[in-house]
């Protein structure tokens, strides 16, 4: 009988979320290649999308002279804004059209 040695259960799912993130932009260069061919266009390389990934992390962040500690992390603030606000929002999909032309929520009764 032959012994197969068992990744714990971390090592699997944390290769497989590897694998992902590493042929998630072949499997977009396939298909912008494939969509070029169809149309009867040369087309990007297959692996355009792992240059546009690089050349992005190469860029530097270019920030105002007088911009305060404060500035760069502004982006940050509204992000957790936003997903705090549609949390709270989380009765918004209760608006139903009481009639053609007006709306009402549900707590408002008529």
């Amino acid at each position: 009988m032959r012994i197969v040695p068992v990744l714990p259960d971390w090592a699997i799912q944390t290769l497989q979320v590897v694998t992902i993130l590493a042929l998630a932009p072949l499997i977009n260069g396939i298909i912008a290649r494939a969509e070029a061919i169809v149309q009867q266009r040369r087309g990007p390389r297959v692996l355009q999308p792992y240059y546009d990934i690089l050349k992005l992390l190469r860029k530097e962040t270019v920030l105002p002279a007088p911009a305060g500690p404060v500035f760069p992390r502004g982006a940050v603030c509204q992000l957790c804004r936003a997903r705090h606000d549609s949390a709270a929002d989380s009765g918004a999909d209760d608006l139903r059209p009481a009639r053609w032309g007006t709306w009402r929520t549900s707590s408002a009764s008529a």
